[in-house]
């Protein structure tokens, strides 16, 4: 780059300035010199033939001519920021417009950009490019866009990122990242430092060169000592001879000249090449370790929402679908629970009671909310002819059994219960539940594999809509044999679109259509909006799940509980271990495939169409 730093005036070498003050003052003082669009507009014309003349010095240089200009770009803002020359950083930028205007297009800007010190100066940059019009002005700001993102997201190749990968793995008892003990990937490894050395990239590396500078510094002393021993040996033998002897003469002649060249690059190769190589080895493996630690911790995190995950081929107007739902279902805006909300609660189909039980009765009479009639036949009628969250909450009602047009309870089966006369408590023949009554029942759940276990709740609720709407069976448990994806729409069991959350301190409303229907060995079993919200609707009791009779339930209404999917269905967050052979075989992690793998052809088409 000697011939372009002539050009333009670059005769002293470029400095070695940490860039943080220096980059904040030029950005500021350049944005405040091109503030003024008419005087950029003059400066940026003045500049033009200059940049033009070094854009030919560019392409007459060996090499590629892009990489020439983002090496000139890179130097040029370099020496801007350390000697405040702010017309060169102009001039270099400029250079860079005209080159992505030739054809190179933004690729090469955006890859100047990058490369420049934190802190570029994009402001001056923007300015010259108005001059072009707005499709430069576009594109520049794309190409600042671009060099942001490289810059807070570094991206490596998929093959580099594997082979480092190949020499690490997580030990088994401490969980901790260790390197691989194994002979033949030490001997790439001293390779790859020694191919670093022979590069010369340490030299532009500040930790790396200023390890090396001191072990060469140190064998430079200690050569420089024992020559200048030699010397003075030579020169006493010399002193004793009238007429020093020529091979004596060669002998000394030989010794000082040695001293007087004495080339750390020939220390570097011979007498010290060993211990160099440990030391940017043993610097490069801790840079490797603290990368994968990196990437693999913010992997993890990615992974933990479809929609952040890396390389997701999922397309994101059917990725922003999922999201709304998500949001609506964990994340409602709008929670507040009024005490005038009214609950609409369907009377028990025949098959489990012809109305409400007397429990039923009695509890929603503490509060006066039943009506006591005379039928045609002379029987009595109890008519529940509105019922609001105040109402409910002064008769105790924690949990509504019933939803929507509840033709079956949520709680189907009836559980244990010492309390009750015959030792169980029916409370598939309820309505309206206590708390009291609610905890017997989620005790019996939790203790009998309806529950959660260890897991996060929000993580398998985010699993099961993912489950919902991908078509894929994930047959872990090798029970099911087919899927029937289902993702919108009104659910014909709850009525979703008119039911409240069965939890009447909760204000909720959950909204949307998710309703998958699983067939196999074990008949069929569905989930829904509902089943779902269920898992993480109130924060005391997590994991609730709905319970059916099977002689009592149609085939197809059977909805699975959260311990049953988590059995047969749930995969689990992505480990630091799969994450890391994810790296190595360069592919996605379980998870990842099925929350943001591609999708079928046919399905892809199908969900954008109804998404258009």
């Amino acid at each position: 780059m000697t011939q372009s730093h002539v050009q333009l005036g670059f005769e002293r070498p470029m400095p070695d300035v940490s860039p943080h003050g220096e980059a904040v003052s030029v950005l500021t003082s350049s944005h405040e010199q091109w503030r003024d669009l008419e005087e950029a507009r003059e400066r940026a014309a003045q500049h033009l033939e200059t940049a033009a003349n070094v854009l030919g010095i560019l392409e007459e240089q060996p090499g590629d001519v892009g990489q020439n200009i983002v090496e000139f770009v890179y130097d040029a803002n370099k020496y801007a920021q350390g000697g405040g020359n702010i017309e060169g950083a102009v001039i270099a930028d400029e250079v860079a417009i005209e080159g992505m205007e030739e054809g190179r297009d933004v690729p090469v800007l955006a890859a100047a950009l990058e490369k420049q010190p934190e802190g570029p100066l994009e402001a001056a940059l923007l300015e010259v490019a108005a001059v072009k019009g707005d499709d430069v002005v576009e594109r520049v700001t794309d190409a600042i866009d671009a060099a942001e993102k490289a810059r807070s997201s570094p991206e490596m190749d998929a093959e580099a990122l594997a082979e480092i990968a190949a020499g690490w793995h997580y030990n088994t008892d401490s969980g901790a990242l260790e390197e691989v003990s194994d002979p033949l990937q030490a001997l790439r490894g001293r390779e790859r430092a020694q191919a670093f050395i022979r590069s010369d990239q340490w030299r532009a590396d500040p930790e790396l060169r200023t390890l090396v500078d001191e072990i060469l510094g140190k064998e430079e002393r200690r050569v420089k000592g024992a020559r200048e021993a030699d010397v003075k040996k030579l020169e006493s033998m010399a002193a004793k001879h009238e007429v020093i002897p020529p091979r004596l003469q060669a002998l000394l002649d030989q010794e000082r000249q040695g001293l007087a060249n004495i080339d750390r690059d020939k220390i570097l190769q011979t007498t010290c090449a060993y211990e160099v190589t440990d030391v940017v080895l043993q610097e490069l493996t801790r840079r490797e370790k603290e990368l994968l630690d990196h990437l693999v911790d913010a992997r993890m995190k990615a992974d933990l929402l479809p929609w952040t995950m890396q390389d997701s081929e999922v397309p994101q107007q059917i990725m922003d679908v999922v999201k709304d739902v998500w949001d609506d279902l964990l994340h409602p805006v709008d929670v507040e629970a009024h005490p005038d909300d009214e609950f609409r609660v369907a009377r028990p189909m025949k098959r489990f009671e012809k109305g409400y039980t007397d429990a039923d009765i009695e509890l929603l009479n503490k509060a006066g909310l039943v009506e006591e009639k005379i039928g045609d036949r002379g029987q009595k009628i109890y008519a529940v002819p509105r019922l609001t969250r105040a109402g409910l909450q002064e008769a105790g009602v924690f949990f509504i059994n019933r939803v929507g047009d509840g033709e079956q309870p949520i709680f189907g089966v009836p559980i244990p219960d010492p309390d009750s006369e015959d030792g169980l408590f029916h409370v598939q023949d309820r309505s309206f539940l206590t708390r009291e009554e609610f905890e017997k029942v989620y005790a019996y759940q939790q203790a009998n594999g309806f529950g959660l276990g260890q897991a996060s709740v929000e993580d398998v609720q985010m699993d099961m809509l993912m489950f919902a709407w991908r078509p894929e069976i994930r047959n872990v448990s090798g029970k099911w044999e087919r899927k029937k994806a289902g993702f919108g729409g009104r659910e014909a069991k709850y009525g979703i679109q008119r039911a409240r959350s069965p939890f009447v301190d909760l204000g909720h409303i959950p909204a949307g259509g998710v309703e998958p229907m699983i067939l196999g060995k074990d008949g069929c079993r569905r989930m829904n909006t509902m089943s779902i919200h269920l898992a993480n609707a109130h924060p005391d009791y997590p994991g609730v799940s709905e319970m059916f009779d099977p002689a009592r339930t149609a085939w197809d209404q059977k909805y699975m509980s959260v311990g049953e999917f988590m059995r047969d269905f749930y995969v689990p967050p992505s480990t630091p271990q799969e994450i890391l052979q994810s790296m190595k075989d360069q592919l996605l992690t379980r998870r990842e495939a099925f929350w943001a793998g591609r999708l079928p052809d046919e399905v892809e088409r199908a969900l954008t169409q109804v998404e258009e």
